[in-house]
């Protein structure tokens, strides 16, 4: 993490602590992972995240597509 934040602040790019989340992308049954923290923020895990429409862990749009049928 404290080099993801000199290479924003390099380049003077802001992340939006607020908007972001962690998501694990993985076939095999996800350990607990441990929680992060950026700029003194804790970072929540989620299992679906808000990219170009929904995505979970798993890659599937499932949830998306009953987002939109609804």
């Amino acid at each position: 993490m404290s080099q993801l934040l000199r290479y924003f602040n390099k380049w003077k790019l802001r992340v939006n602590v607020s908007k972001t989340e962690l998501i694990l992308f993985t076939k095999r049954r996800p350990q607990v992972p441990q929680t992060l923290q950026f700029q003194n923020v804790t970072i929540p895990w989620s299992n679906t995240v808000k990219y170009l429409g929904l995505l979970d862990s798993k890659l599937l749009f499932t949830k998306h597509l009953q987002t939109v049928l609804h």
